[in-house]
């Protein structure tokens, strides 16, 4: 299950979670101000560094106070940048993200990368092999991987892109969860 938001009422994301049998939970940050980033209007340099400086906020406290297995989609904001032709890069704050990187890593969860950014405007993972890097300079033991299927025919589109991606920023396993534990598969070629 994906809990996205669940820093905005941290009660309602203990019921689900308590109610419900899951194997695996990915966090995530898809609104700001209960509004979805789709429905944002990057109109502008200024806007753009507005919404991404609030979306940092957001994932810091979502990674710092949420129950979940896997931060998904990390540099989402850099889809509806990229469908305004504009151009985010976390990297660009790097104090920021390493904190964010780094409390994740300190908590044990997982990142995940989403492959979904290669077939729509950005183009490219999310996130990028440098954040990788980061992720495991800081710490990062486990990696997740979702093609955010939205169409049977996206399920696990570019997972060889992934599983190259991770290998380049020095990772040798996957976590894939049960109980809501990591099992590391190995994804070298030997």
């Amino acid at each position: 299950v994906e809990m996205g938001q669940g820093h905005r009422d941290r009660e309602w994301e203990k019921t689900i979670l308590d109610r419900f049998h899951f194997d695996f939970v990915i966090g995530s940050v898809h609104k700001m101000d209960n509004v979805d980033m789709g429905k944002m209007a990057f109109a502008d340099e200024e806007e753009k560094l507005r919404i991404t400086d609030q979306y940092l906020d957001y994932l810091w406290e979502l990674v710092d106070t949420c129950d979940f297995d896997s931060l998904g989609h990390i540099d989402l904001v850099k889809r509806y940048a990229a469908n305004h032709g504009l151009k985010v890069d976390l990297m660009d704050y790097p104090d920021r993200l390493r904190a964010i990187l780094k409390r994740l890593a300190e908590r044990g969860l997982a990142l995940e990368i989403n492959t979904s950014g290669i077939r729509q405007s950005p183009k490219e993972a999310l996130p990028s092999v440098a954040i990788l890097k980061m992720f495991k300079e800081v710490g990062g033991r486990y990696l997740t991987v979702g093609s955010d299927a939205h169409f049977a025919k996206d399920v696990a589109a570019d997972f060889e892109t992934a599983r190259q991606m991770a290998l380049e920023a020095g990772f040798r396993h996957i976590a894939l969860y049960e109980d809501r534990k990591p099992i590391l598969v190995p994804i070298d070629e030997e």
